[in-house]
């Protein structure tokens, strides 16, 4: 994590794993993003979030859908909470 600013002290505590919100024709639903992040956000003892991670929608999301969702849940995001965004893959 060298450069990010992020330390390991910073990843400790409560990460919320987040989910992205979809339309029916499964283009992203900004405003229910925008909502549950910010009310994951408010949430007492929250220290960062887990974004764009295994929770399924993430494999549906093109590489510009992934850097959307990282963008509304950056501006949503307190100052003090963390963001780690992607981390997994489903290949060597």
């Amino acid at each position: 994590m060298s450069g990010s600013g992020v330390t390991a002290a910073r990843m400790r505590g409560i990460h919320a794993a987040t989910v992205t919100p979809l339309h029916a024709d499964f283009s992203i639903d900004e405003h229910a993003l925008e909502t549950h992040v910010a009310a994951l956000a408010a949430v007492p003892g929250i220290a960062g979030f887990l974004i764009n991670g295994h929770a399924g929608e993430n494999f549906v999301l093109d590489i510009d859908e992934k850097s959307r969702v990282i963008e509304i849940a950056r501006a949503v995001i307190p100052y003090g909470q963390v963001l780690c965004a992607g981390v997994n893959a489903e290949s060597s």
